[in-house]
């Protein structure tokens, strides 16, 4: 068997690439606001200051919740973006002990950005001490209730110490959501044949979905390194026949991406 040494991602880098999660995607919890919370433009006023978050509009939607404490109190997205601004200073006062209060209200409510929020600011000893159990429980909750962050969190959590069949497991879910980072890993999982047998055509059938994802800051790294998995996979012929030129394509694209990978193996080759 051909195995390419492609690692994962370590458990503890995704610790120390510490970063908060986001709303973003989530349904906006309609059943907290009445007929009443409208504005004058038939807007609810949550949603309104939801949508000026989002826009980087911070001192109107700060003003916005602090005009309408009881619709913030039930509603867990407008406690999130809440939260989001006192923790990161948007429009107002940095207050890390405000913004903890507010996450952990969040999650009374199911959020379960929250609830990342809440494992990272344990694991890092943000707004109070470091407690590295706390930190993971609420990971794994977050996990369990979908949240990408968590469920890649815990993937490589078990990938490194060896729990194998639990982190694809994890990754199989990502990749039914189209999390690129998930896709790739589960492909290198394929294609190495860990805690499974090798699947070859099922590894390109994954890359394939990730190179064909919108280019955004978290897609970036997945999509550059599919990319130079499938380079190498043509000039292999690892479920494909050997097709040098293809190969030469997809490492270029990488290049042209800006990754250092491609263009070593592509000086290595001379083709670039």
């Amino acid at each position: 068997m051909n195995t390419i040494n492609l690692p994962f991602k370590s458990f503890w880098s995704t610790i120390l690439a510490w970063t908060f999660g986001s709303a973003e995607g989530g349904v906006i919890n309609r059943q907290a606001i009445s007929q009443t919370c409208k504005n004058t433009n038939g807007i609810d006023l949550i949603e309104e200051a939801i949508r000026a978050y989002y826009n980087s509009d911070y001192q109107k939607s700060f003003s916005i919740l602090m005009k309408n404490p009881e619709l913030v109190q039930a509603n867990a997205d407008a406690l999130f973006i809440l939260a989001n601004m006192y923790m990161f200073g948007n429009g107002i006062s940095k207050n890390v002990k405000a913004a903890i209060e507010l996450y952990f209200k969040a999650t009374e409510l199911g959020c379960k950005d929250a609830m990342y929020n809440i494992g990272v600011s344990y694991l890092k000893g943000i707004g109070h001490k470091k407690n590295y159990e706390m930190g993971i429980s609420w990971i794994q909750k977050a996990a369990e209730k979908g949240e990408e962050k968590s469920m890649l969190f815990i993937a490589n959590q078990c990938q490194d110490e060896g729990r194998l069949s639990e982190a694809k497991g994890w990754l199989e879910r990502l990749a039914s959501y189209g999390n690129p980072q998930g896709m790739y890993q589960l492909a290198v999982m394929y294609l190495n044949g860990i805690s499974g047998q090798v699947n070859y055509a099922y590894s390109l059938a994954l890359l394939n979905k990730v190179i064909d994802r919108e280019i955004t800051d978290t897609s970036l790294k997945p999509i550059q390194k599919s990319l130079n998995l499938l380079g190498i996979m043509h000039a292999q012929g690892l479920g494909v026949r050997i097709d040098v030129h293809k190969a030469v394509v997809y490492l270029k694209l990488s290049y042209q991406l800006g990754d250092k990978t491609a263009s070593s193996l592509l000086k290595k080759w001379a083709v670039l």
